[in-house]
């Protein structure tokens, strides 16, 4: 098997590859019903170039087992990022008896906020706090942007959610003047981007951004712009692609504490990241 750094030439690779896709048919027919579920799942999407004059959008759902292990959950090929396109990977989730998650992990994007409502209503919802921070810092002059960025992480890291309405109280006095309503997202949508402390602090690392997912469809997309080196386009099908993400989910990094992944999945409570007996539970 090649390593990921030396994975070139893709058509030719494919075609000449004794490897048989096996286990493709399985995944696509997959029966998710078995175990606890996955306590958090991830969603993104990214355009990725399967030729040189045009790219291809991935949307893409990675789950997380109880055994603290990424699992690729389901991706589709897509033109835009509409509702209609989450609703129906949720939806072949939901059919291949997936029970439903904890927490889902995505950018602040209705399409994505709607369709989890409407396939796993009590799935609760955290927005992605790099792809928020990458777009704040767009809106300040650069010479401005390591002060608000230290800012921003400190809002992002708070241990407590009061401790980070004071922090978002706080960065609107200093920049609202010269950078009118820099947060008036966050302000709109508090308790989506604080929902992690909700959950285990052992995993906040791993849930306040969909960071996990992202970097799997950089690596694809990284990996494409290379072949297009020795190939005007990709002949890239969905069978191929599923055997790209195995080979990048499987350099995963396994997420902290699996036992408090069993507590989660089991309904256990926690308050800014510790666990709540049950005779504190109001």
């Amino acid at each position: 098997m090649k390593s990921l750094n030396n994975l070139t030439n893709l058509n030719s690779y494919f075609s000449q590859a004794d490897y048989i896709f096996n286990d493709f048919q399985s995944w696509e027919n997959k029966n998710l019903g078995y175990g606890l579920g996955c306590a958090y799942i991830y969603a993104d999407s990214l355009v990725i170039p399967f030729s040189r004059e045009k790219g291809q959008l991935i949307s893409a759902v990675l789950g997380v087992t109880s055994e603290g292990v990424e699992q690729l959950l389901d991706f589709s090929l897509d033109v835009k990022n509409h509702l209609s396109n989450w609703e129906r990977i949720f939806s072949k989730l939901k059919d291949a008896n997936l029970p439903s998650p904890q927490l889902l992990i995505a950018k602040r994007d209705d399409s994505i906020a709607e369709a989890i409502t409407n396939i796993y209503p009590t799935c609760k919802l955290q927005y992605c706090w790099d792809h928020e921070i990458e777009e704040i810092l767009e809106q300040f002059p650069r010479r401005a942007r390591k002060q608000v960025l230290y800012d921003l992480n400190m809002i992002s890291t708070s241990d407590f959610t009061q401790e980070a309405f004071d922090r978002i109280d706080f960065f609107g006095e200093r920049y609202s003047r010269s950078y009118p309503n820099p947060l008036t997202k966050i302000y709109l949508n508090k308790e989506r981007f604080f929902t992690f402390h909700d959950f285990p602090a052992e995993h906040w690392q791993f849930i306040r951004s969909t960071a996990q997912l992202e970097s799997f469809l950089k690596i694809l997309s990284n990996i494409c712009t290379k072949e297009l080196q020795f190939s005007s386009s990709l002949t890239l099908d969905r069978e191929k692609i599923y055997y790209l993400f195995k080979l990048v989910v499987s350099k995963a990094q396994k997420i902290n504490s699996p036992d408090l992944l069993r507590k989660v999945l089991n309904g256990a409570k926690f308050k800014d990241g510790n666990f709540v007996p049950r005779k504190y539970r109001k």
